[in-house]
């Protein structure tokens, strides 16, 4: 998660202010990066949210503070009800019986 964002800044950004004009990087994080009292089994998920708030936070301070054309934004869904468990329990199933 973490080194992810830290990367594509540095790729997306540099090739943005290249380009000139008005760009915007949009990072995603969650909703749990912006609070910190979750489950205990949630830490380290919690813990890289929180670390991609605060590096989201801090790009752009640093973009900002030298007038780049690259504006930052961060995107902090909640929950959001999918069908992505039952699925995946009916993929992993068929998969484990042969039925694929």
């Amino acid at each position: 998660n973490v080194m992810g964002l830290v990367t594509g800044a540095q790729v997306f950004v540099e090739a943005m202010e290249r380009q000139g004009g008005d760009c915007h990087l949009i990072n995603t994080a969650s909703g749990a990066g912006l609070y910190s009292q979750h489950r205990a089994t949630m830490g380290p998920y919690v813990a890289s949210k929180h670390c991609a708030v605060v590096l989201t936070q801090a790009i752009r301070t640093e973009l900002e503070a030298r007038n780049s054309t690259v504006k930052v934004h961060l995107l902090c869904p909640s929950l959001v009800a999918t069908d992505l468990i039952p699925n995946s329990k009916w993929a992993h199933d068929r998969v484990v019986k042969g039925e694929t």
